[in-house]
């Protein structure tokens, strides 16, 4: 519980700097420039990605169990990474001078994939601590790094160079908090041994499922933009980046699940297989059931969010926002229970659904992005759409994989009215809006179930946590 709370109040802080600077990153570019720089940023994180191998996730499996075995492959890994992400910024700006870009989109190309390449590097770093259970460093590294983006995010933005300032202060700030947790890792776990890349190839083919899955979790984050470049115009993809941004407010506890869940659920699973499932149903359900509030909350306020935060020029975005935060329940809870797959030792059962409905969303997406016409925002929409309707579907396919069967009396009294009162909300905001009364009585369900699902999950990660 105390490295939930360490990683939480950090985690809180970073999701903080991120909204500040993400609004001024908008506010001074405005829609079209946005685009460009979510068109760069999602092709760059498309192909970095690639050259993760999933190791976060493999890390904190096999490291929570035996640490000593990070000293034998830490080192090869990193090389590995290093050598793999110059090569694929050379490909990149190559790409972008031979395609005749100007200068600024040349320089964008390539700093967009060398802040990726730092976030994955960095991001292995804290899986290391995380699996030993050594977060207070990794805590005081998230509040400095973050500080330090938000800082060089609003000087840059006051340059000639405005359109590089996030890559930029990701490259930068990630840097800083790689470095940060290797002196950590020393003090921990130990110094990495001098082996060759045989070492990197045997963790690579270990960590083959969480690698497919990785690449299909973002491949779900960043295709609809990178999709929306190449379909419709940049200036759409600033839309829905825009929209996604707002609609992630919630997200900075995902990083914190996936973190600190899988090796308790591991651990648990260890001790009895069959004991894990009971508390992985309890809180999926009451997941669901706490975040539709918030879903429901941002749905009724949409327009005013989007436009007093962002100003009227990303008005085009609130129908984008209205579907992409209505999926927030369901992507917490797909988290949820691919991640009590993955501590049952079922990664590749994770994979397959993953890939099969990433694969579905995609050719939903290119679907609905052609058909939408030119008006302002509809491309965006369509590609929420297509997003909002997988994520549902793989929730339902995560569900059937764990065997937890038909949904029970706790999910009837919790999330089903809950979430029956938000598809309401959605409907309601998509047609233009309706009567205060018709939407406060479509809130209400959501509204009843809140306390009772509150008190319920409370008490169930807390014995999860002690087990």
């Amino acid at each position: 519980m105390r490295n939930f709370l360490l990683l939480g109040s950090a985690m809180a802080f970073s999701w903080v700097a991120g909204f500040v600077g993400h609004i001024a990153l908008r506010r001074t570019l405005g829609p079209d420039a946005v685009g460009a720089v979510a068109v760069a940023e999602g092709v760059a994180a498309l192909a970095v990605t690639c050259i993760g191998f999933g190791l976060e996730t493999h890390v904190r499996r096999e490291v929570a169990i035996a640490p000593e075995r990070a000293l034998e492959f830490a080192r090869a890994l990193l090389r590995l990474r290093l050598v793999l992400g110059a090569v694929l910024t050379g490909v990149f700006v190559a790409a972008a001078a031979l395609a005749g870009s100007p200068d600024e989109r040349i320089v964008l190309a390539g700093v967009s994939v060398v802040a990726q390449v730092a976030v994955i590097v960095s991001g292995t770093g804290a899986s290391y601590l995380h699996a030993v259970q050594r977060v207070g460093g990794v805590t005081a590294a998230a509040f400095a790094v973050k500080a330090t983006w938000l800082v060089l995010v609003l000087v840059v933005l006051r340059t000639p160079a405005a359109l590089v300032a996030a890559p930029v202060a990701l490259f930068a700030s990630e840097t800083m908090r790689a470095l940060w947790l290797d002196r950590l890792f020393r003090r921990h776990i130990g110094t990495p041994a001098r082996t060759s890349m045989r070492a990197a190839a045997r963790e690579v083919r270990a960590s083959m499922p969480y690698y497919v899955d990785s690449l299909t979790t973002v491949f779900n984050k960043f295709t609809v933009p990178s999709l929306l470049g190449w379909l419709a115009v940049g200036r759409e993809a600033g839309f829905y980046s825009t929209a996604g941004q707002l609609m992630a407010v919630p997200f900075f506890v995902l990083p914190l699940l996936t973190s600190v869940v899988p090796p308790v659920l591991a651990q648990l699973h260890g001790r009895d297989p069959r004991a894990m499932w009971a508390p992985v149903r309890r809180l999926c359900t009451t997941a669901a059931a706490l975040l539709v509030p918030f879903s429901a909350a941002n749905i009724v306020a949409a327009h005013v969010l989007v436009t007093s935060l962002y100003g009227t020029d990303f008005e085009p975005a609130v129908d984008t926002f209205v579907l992409l935060t209505a999926t927030v329940p369901a992507t917490v809870t797909s988290v949820l229970l691919a991640s009590a797959l993955v501590s049952a030792g079922r990664g590749w059962v994770v994979t397959r659904i993953n890939v099969v409905t990433l694969l579905g969303m995609v050719l939903t997406a290119v679907w609905l992005i052609s058909a939408s016409g030119g008006a302002p925002g509809a491309a965006a929409t369509a590609g929420a759409a297509a997003l909002a309707t997988w994520e549902w579907i793989t929730v339902a396919a995560f569900w059937g994989a764990c065997g937890l069967g038909v949904p029970d009396r706790r999910y009837l009294r919790y999330a089903a009215p809950a979430l029956a009162g938000m598809a309401c909300l959605v409907a309601l905001q998509l047609s233009g809006g309706a009567p205060v009364w018709v939407t406060a009585l479509a809130a209400a369900p959501v509204a009843a179930a809140t306390p009772a699902a509150a008190r319920d999950g409370l008490a169930t990660f807390r014995a999860l946590m002690r087990s």
